[in-house]
């Protein structure tokens, strides 16, 4: 039963994310789905026309955390140093430990 849980697995997961197991992403879906059909009968109090709209606030939420994403990516390239950045440091401190 494993291994045909693991081959179908293997066949519809388009992330291919080893770490996450097949029954963590059942309860993830299961979740999303319930929420989205739980917006059919969830009064929104909208400030503005758009939010009306049916999954908006779930569409939101997605262009939220992906824009945060992007803006850690573009900043880890301006703040990245070399694999070797503390290394003079490093072997100046050694220099002085061996006199």
């Amino acid at each position: 039963m494993k291994s045909q849980l693991n081959a179908l697995w293997q066949r519809f997961n388009p992330n291919r994310v080893p770490n996450l197991s097949p029954v963590a992403w059942g309860i993830t879906l299961l979740a999303l789905a319930g929420l989205l059909i739980a917006e059919f009968f969830v009064h929104h109090h909208s400030y503005f026309g758009f939010e009306d709209h049916y999954g908006f606030y779930a569409w939101y939420g997605f262009a939220a955390s992906a824009g945060l994403v992007i803006a850690g990516k573009l900043l880890s390239t301006v703040l990245k140093r070399p694999e070797d950045y503390y290394k003079d440091d490093l072997t100046q401190l050694e220099a002085k430990h061996d006199d």
